[in-house]
């Protein structure tokens, strides 16, 4: 064993970890699309370019955890009813959202993604694993700047 590898009980801990964030990625990354199709507002054509910016960001995140969890020799999740056990993100089950909702909703979905990457960056530096610390750690950056966006927007 090489001293870059990680010993399994820590490795299937950060995996159960990645695991829900890939979940809880994936059904925020519907939610996002739910929002995208659906918005009604003045603001549509922007709104719609703003969300769909937001769901293939979203897009790219989900394959670099998937991506991850393999490189640790792990299977991923793949259906969405995996998702939804593991998220800690719900489904939005409104037809109709109101625009403000829309950013309060995906506000808080962030806010919650955001807690569970420090925690699992945190698990990850205390194992020895610097590539999901350095991988999360750019994931923390964009959804900040993504939270501060949409409060902004939300004004």
């Amino acid at each position: 064993m090489s001293k870059f590898d990680l010993q399994i009980e820590k490795k299937d801990k950060i995996i159960s970890k990645l695991e829900i964030l890939l979940a809880s990625e994936n059904v925020s990354n519907l939610k996002t699309r739910k929002y995208h199709r659906n918005v009604e507002s003045k603001r549509f054509k922007w709104m719609h370019k703003f969300f769909e910016e937001l769901y293939n960001a979203s897009f790219e995140r989900i394959d670099e955890i998937a991506e991850r969890i393999r490189i640790l020799w792990a299977y991923t999740k793949w259906t969405f009813k995996e998702y939804l056990e593991l998220s800690i993100i719900k489904e939005e089950d409104k037809l109709e959202v109101s625009e403000s909702d829309m950013f309060d909703n995906l506000a808080e979905d962030k806010l919650a993604i955001l807690d569970l990457m420090k925690k699992i960056i945190d698990l990850a530096s205390e194992n020895g694993d610097v590539w999901t610390e350095s991988l999360l750690s750019g994931f923390v950056e964009d959804y900040e700047k993504d939270l501060w966006m949409i409060r902004s927007m939300n004004k």
